[in-house]
């Protein structure tokens, strides 16, 4: 049996690491980390990725910028990664261990109570935050 793997040339979070120190370089505002076009088709694919997830069952459970994988000269390719948190949609609704990271995790994972495709949401909207902002929630 042999198994293929695609090359990624980069993840989200060395590419926001990288935009965010020429930003400084430039002195830029931090709203101009990633242009409009790399942001907008970064985040559509993270989310039909999770749409894809949800759609068979699945919670990823670690949506963050490091398990986003990047490719192409222009970044064309965005793949979601790291599949090693994720659980059967039916038996995360049922109360779990806290796994994930801590800064990207829904409340309801922080409370071990149940959960299910919000917590992807909220590490969603996270990642969307620090795209945007260049800065992780607090």
């Amino acid at each position: 049996m042999k198994i293929v793997y695609e090359f990624m040339s980069t993840d989200l979070s060395k590419l926001l690491r990288n935009s965010q120190s020429q930003a400084a370089q430039d002195q830029l505002q931090v709203s101009q980390l990633l242009a409009t076009p790399l942001l907008l088709r970064v985040l559509r694919d993270i989310s039909a990725g999770l749409a894809h997830l949800h759609a068979h069952g699945v919670v990823h459970r670690d949506v963050k910028p490091a398990n986003v994988l990047l490719r192409g000269e222009q970044h064309e390719l965005v793949r979601l990664c790291d599949f090693g948190s994720s659980r059967d949609l039916q038996s995360s609704l049922q109360k779990m261990s806290v796994a994930g990271t801590l800064a990207y995790m829904a409340p309801e994972v922080l409370d071990e109570s149940s959960s299910g495709k919000p917590i992807d949401v909220w590490s969603f909207g996270v990642l969307l935050f620090e795209c945007v902002t260049g800065r992780v929630c607090s």
